[in-house]
């Protein structure tokens, strides 16, 4: 459940094109090829970003590296994509956050289109949760088609890559929920609770140790006789 609970997809149907988001190896380049070369999409969006790209590209030289927007062009070219069918999304992107505002900068530019959205199955729902803070108005535009993660979600703890993955993909959810969306004022709520009870209870110890007189208690001595 904790590693099958990240793949939030939809059901694919054709668009006017696809996202591709950076990520750390070429699945999604090679899925988002099959999408256009089988009809589902006429046009590649790529978020420029200046993060170099670790996947595997025979023409680039050892100790050389590209950025992963210009890696995403070149798979997509030996893929049998033509360049005039690659589109450069505006806006200089480092997460995936930052991805949704340029796809909603381009919107905003073009005109709203169906998009398909490319990325691995174990960051989909990080990412449909960005995009749905960015273009909560869009959402009926936008599908989300995943590509393999690489291991098995349903067993994800037997492997080191499966529980690398599923752990840190929940922190950085959780990181942008906490950063980006509501969950701050959680905190702010949870800290505020946390805080009247320690001071609350702060209060009645020191009530306890200054004796019962102070918590509206008779002391003995006093028997109620006056003077």
């Amino acid at each position: 459940m904790i590693g099958t609970s990240l793949n939030v997809s939809d059901p694919l149907k054709p668009a006017r094109a696809v996202l591709i988001l950076p990520g750390s190896d070429d699945s999604r380049q090679i899925v988002a090829a099959g999408l256009i070369k089988a009809g589902y999409a006429d046009l590649a969006l790529i978020p420029d970003t200046r993060e170099l790209s670790t996947a595997a590209n025979p023409h680039v030289r050892p100790g050389e590296a590209l950025s992963a927007t210009e890696m995403t062009r070149q798979i997509l070219i030996r893929r049998g994509i033509s360049e005039s069918r690659i589109v450069t999304l505006e806006g200089d992107s480092d997460n995936t956050l930052g991805d949704a505002m340029a796809l909603d900068r381009y919107f905003q530019r073009f005109g709203v289109i169906d998009v398909i959205i490319v990325t691995n199955a174990n960051h989909s729902r990080r990412a449909r949760w960005a995009f749905t803070q960015v273009l909560s108005q869009q959402q009926s535009h936008l599908r989300f088609y995943t590509a393999p993660n690489g291991y098995d979600a349903s067993v994800w703890w037997i492997s080191r890559k499966g529980r690398q993955a599923v752990l840190s993909e929940w922190v950085k959810f959780a990181i942008y929920f906490t950063y980006y969306g509501p969950g701050w004022i959680w905190c702010m709520v949870l800290f505020t609770i946390g805080g009247t009870l320690g001071l609350h209870r702060r209060q009645a110890s020191r009530c306890h140790l200054q004796g019962p007189e102070h918590v509206g208690v008779r002391h003995p001595d006093q028997s109620g006789r006056r003077a």
